[in-house]
């Protein structure tokens, strides 16, 4: 049968009992720190080259630990305190051993700092792929609940119906009509209201949005050609920094998010990147002629004729059903009322202050970020 430990030590003990009494006066005894330094000096190295333990004051260049004390609170005394223990660097990744007293040294050397900046730049990696790694589940789990890209825009059509926010309040949103059970829904018919106390004030102008690569991508958006908008093509397609992989877009921008974009930028051109140089050059040397030209807009582009200009401008075949995404309660909700603009508030090409409806949606703080664009405020969004 196999032995019993020792009860004091946990050891191997066979049939041996701790005699108590004589553990006490052992460790009663009082000793010396077991720790003695040892340097180097002309004549020191053995024939190996190592350097020699010397005792204290065998030679003037040695050094010991002064420590006396209880045998068993020597570990303590070599744990905590004595300058001559060996101890490990606690720097992740550099994992160096050296006296206690030249730890302080140690820390300063090029090893060690360098074992200390490739320790952050792994944890700041490390960081960086969890984050991607969580949004990157985020993405494949909104997938799985909506199953495609159309099971993602019926999904925003279902919010859209359930709660519209604020900001979008005067929006339409129409969709295709599409059997029943299935999810192959790829595009949106959108009327973009005129922004409030501008030129374009009165007009619903329609724009299509399409996904046509996955949700992970950008969808296009297209107002009708000949659009007169300096961050609009001529064919029609709309250029925003949130509609640009290599700029701002990202996966989980939400649709409300790119519809506020995308009215602002008519109320507010960004005029670093035009698309249509006759636009831009009215907008930056001729603005009452271009002022002009969005009245003749928010004049052509009534709300009482969208569906009309809409099929004329997209192709949209007569026989083709549009449905309108709205809730039943929208027609008896009271139209929101908008939030105060700030007196910091300003537009941040021409410089002065602005009191559209979008920078009255937008930061109250006169948040215009670097891009030119503003955070935004979705009440319930």
């Amino acid at each position: 049968p196999p032995q019993p430990p020792c009860p004091s030590c946990r050891g191997p003990g066979g049939d041996l009992i701790t005699n108590y009494v004589c553990r006490e006066v052992i460790c009663s005894l009082r000793i010396c720190c077991k720790n003695v330094g040892e340097t180097r000096t002309n004549g020191d190295d053995d024939a190996d080259g190592r350097r020699v333990r010397r005792r204290p004051n065998e030679n003037a260049s040695a050094c010991a630990c002064d420590w006396t004390g209880r045998i068993d609170e020597w570990q303590r005394h070599a744990d905590e305190e004595c300058r001559l223990h060996v101890i490990k660097c606690d720097v992740p990744g550099c994992g160096t051993t050296c006296r206690r007293n030249e730890m302080s040294d140690h820390r300063r050397s090029d090893a060690c700092i360098e074992a200390r900046i490739e320790a952050r730049v792994s944890a700041a990696v490390a960081a960086v792929e969890e984050k991607f790694a969580k949004e990157l589940a985020d993405l494949k789990e909104k997938a799985r609940n909506t199953g495609s890209n159309g099971g993602y825009v019926l999904s925003f059509c279902r919010e859209w119906m359930k709660t519209k926010p604020d900001p979008l309040f005067n929006f339409v949103v129409y969709r295709e009509k599409i059997p029943h059970g299935s999810d192959d829904l790829t595009r949106l018919l959108v009327g973009i209201p005129g922004p409030l106390r501008t030129p374009w004030e009165g007009g619903l102008f329609p724009m299509m949005m399409e996904w046509e690569w996955g949700i992970d991508k950008p969808p296009k958006c297209q107002f009708p050609p000949g659009f007169h908008l300096p961050n609009v093509s001529t064919t029609g397609t709309v250029y925003i920094l949130n509609l640009d992989e290599e700029e701002s877009w990202r996966p989980d921008i939400s649709i409300p998010e790119l519809l506020f974009s995308i009215q602002q930028i008519i109320a507010h051109p960004d005029i670093r990147s035009p698309l249509q140089p006759n636009g831009y050059q009215l907008f930056m040397h001729r603005k009452d002629e271009y002022d002009r030209i969005a009245q003749e807009h928010a004049r052509k582009y009534q709300p009482g004729r969208f569906l009309e200009l809409a099929r004329e401008a997209f192709r949209l075949v007569e026989d083709l059903p549009l449905i309108l995404v709205e809730s039943q309660q929208q027609e008896a909700r009271e139209a929101p009322v908008e939030p105060p603009l700030s007196a910091l508030n300003k537009d941040p090409v021409q410089k002065r202050p602005c009191v559209c409806s979008c920078c009255a949606w937008g930061t109250t703080t006169g948040g215009w970020d670097s891009h030119l664009q503003m955070r935004f405020l979705f009440c319930g969004s």
